[in-house]
């Protein structure tokens, strides 16, 4: 239970405010010594059961016409979650109701109910959801004290539990509630420490559920969809995965979608890729396997028809597999020879090529290339790079060269024009003994040899900008779509090669959000996750001094800016200012210097 939430405010905006709701763990402690099994979380669930019941005693929240033993339902997790196996939600429910039917001070009755189906749609712990919830046992004609459980997967091998219990007051209503939470290992079904992760990882088979009962509204109006599954990883597990996903999309008529109340009609997969013209749809699963945590792997699904994103859904998944390791890429092993590099390679592979050229015209090879080092004299230079020195030193040094080269006839002689570039063709040198021919080494010979003709300057590539802007928001959403005050928001947002920055813009006002704010993961690829939801520690809350109408939260990612100045993010709500004063609810787009945007909107209402 949670005995008390330190809730500090940070401003979202001028009247948006955030609220980091801090839940306070049962005092457990990490380890198998701090936990001998099932029995103890049995246990748990007894005494802050116990608990609950002495909250609503002291405040009054139970009816006077309420008879002992009290009667209380437990509504567990309904068929079909899709963060467990059939086999672990059992396990879990079992759990938490041997925990409520245990002895105890307070005389109770305890049944499980049939129809904790009809409650699922409700999957937030907010004040909004409680409210929801109160309401819907109200209609069901629960009893005294109904007890709903939520869970999540924060980790693989982890559940978070939250158990809502409510108090029938004396008009009939649910008034008061108090929250039972905590972590559970599914494989000991031990407590745990009250840890929480930015992913909530369901099974394979709850994200097709979860993917298809978000696609089938978007799918009404096409004539059939063409699945077009990603090319890597390539491996069975993954090709199995797409094979059960064309089971579950034919399967999902009879299939009880959350509440149970869904019967809907797909249409048809197709077997080739539609047209650009076809009213079909092209529906993209690209599956990733991380290194870590093991057993896991990610899934995007992407619906696009006519040229249009209709829908992007990503979802992190437990296998519960150990073939995974081969759907993993392994970078190539590089073989090096001991006692050779790439420089020193190329360079014998240069004097080699000398060699056979001279070998070839009948010549014996030039003195440098039977050094048999590889190597060539550095120009000096006058300290500036690529500027060739004008001392003494560059003509003793040309002259060397040159006559290095007599017996040949050819010299090779690196050294830059006048107009700066580099000969690259042999050019012919006098010999001494020949007609025109002097003592200096050939050296004059040398540059009578030079063609007078002016040759074209060779100008530069401009060089590349120090940083090139190409990071990329991958995914963001805002949630819910329509809010209430108290309501707990969902902020999610997917960048790679970025540094992310949030703001909260409402009624012309701009406030930052920082990111601390977030909890945060690395999703491999230079990929980076950001969350603040009602699963994460830290919470946004829609607070009563919030505006009534769209307040929208806005991203920006910059490759290039890791902590923007006041200049910059004027410069950058200036390139958007449009978007955001208009009714625009969501949008992700790049600015014109390369750094990427997006917002989403939760529209408040009374």
């Amino acid at each position: 239970m949670r005995r008390g939430a330190a809730s500090p405010c940070l401003a979202l905006s001028a009247r948006l405010v955030l609220a980091a709701l801090i839940a306070v763990p049962l005092g457990l402690r990490a380890g198998p010594a701090s936990a001998a099994g099932r029995d103890d979380a049995v246990r748990l669930v007894a005494s802050e059961f116990e608990r609950a019941f002495a909250g609503f005693s002291s405040s009054n929240c139970i009816g006077p016409e309420e008879r002992r033993p009290y009667e209380a339902t437990f509504y567990g997790i309904p068929a079909g979650d899709p963060h467990f196996t059939d086999g672990d939600r059992n396990r879990i429910n079992q759990l938490v109701l041997d925990g409520l039917q245990a002895p105890s001070s307070v005389q109770k009755s305890v049944s499980a109910a049939a129809n904790a189906g009809a409650l699922a749609p409700i999957t937030g712990l907010g004040t909004t959801d409680q409210n929801q919830l109160a309401a819907a046992l109200d209609k069901l004609g629960s009893s005294t004290f109904p007890s709903v459980l939520k869970a999540s997967r924060p980790e693989p091998g982890v559940a978070r539990l939250d158990l809502s219990v409510f108090a029938r007051g004396g008009a009939g209503a649910y008034g008061c509630n108090r929250s039972i939470s905590f972590n559970l290992a599914l494989d000991t079904l031990e407590p745990m420490a009250d840890t929480r992760g930015a992913r909530d990882y369901v099974t394979l088979d709850g994200a097709y559920r979860l993917a298809l009962d978000q696609l089938a509204p978007r799918l009404g109006n096409v004539s059939g969809v063409y699945l077009k599954p990603s090319e890597t990883p390539s491996c069975a597990y993954v090709e199995r995965a797409v094979e059960r996903f064309e089971d579950a999309y034919y399967g999902s008529g009879q299939m009880d979608f959350a509440a149970g109340r869904t019967n809907r009609t797909l249409p048809d997969l197709l077997i080739d890729a539609p047209g650009a013209d076809s009213d079909a749809a092209t529906l993209e699963l690209a599956f990733t396997v991380p290194d870590r945590p093991d057993d896991t792997f990610g899934i995007l699904a992407s619906l696009r028809a006519k040229g249009r994103l209709l829908s992007r859904q990503r979802f992190a998944v437990a296998a519960e597999s150990d073939e995974l390791d081969e759907c993993r890429a392994r970078p190539e092993p590089v073989v090096e020879v001991p006692g050779k590099s790439d420089a020193g390679e190329a360079a014998k592979d240069d004097a080699a090529t000398t060699s056979t050229a001279d070998a070839s015209a009948g010549k014996p090879a030039a003195d440098g290339a039977a050094a048999g080092d590889g190597s060539r004299s550095a120009v000096p230079t006058d300290g500036a790079e690529g500027v060739p020195s004008t001392g003494a030193g560059a003509g003793t040094e040309a002259q060397a060269k040159v006559a290095g080269n007599k017996a040949s006839g050819v010299s090779t002689d690196p050294t830059p024009g006048a107009d700066g570039t580099i000969p690259t063709v042999p050019v012919p040198v006098a010999s001494v003994d020949e007609p025109g021919g002097t003592s200096d080494g050939g050296v004059a010979g040398a540059v009578a040899a030079l063609d007078d003709t002016p040759q074209p300057i060779t100008v530069p590539d401009p060089l590349p900008p120090s940083c090139s802007e190409d990071g990329e928001i991958l995914d963001f959403s805002v949630a819910p779509s329509v809010g209430h005050t108290g309501d707990r928001l969902a902020l999610k947002a997917l960048v790679r090669q970025c540094t992310p920055a949030f703001f909260a813009f409402a009624s012309g006002k701009v406030t930052p959000i920082p990111t601390s704010v977030f909890e945060t993961s690395a999703e491999g690829g230079d990929t980076t996750a950001y969350e603040a939801s009602p699963h994460t520690r830290k919470k946004l809350v829609l607070q009563k001094e919030d505006p009534v109408g769209l307040n929208k939260i806005v991203l920006f990612c910059s490759k290039c800016i890791a902590a923007p100045t006041q200049k910059d993010v004027v410069g950058w709500l200036r390139g958007i200012r449009d978007e955001l004063e208009s009714d625009r609810r969501s949008s992700t787009s790049t600015l014109p210097g390369g750094v990427g945007y997006a917002f989403g909107s939760v529209e408040k209402v009374n």
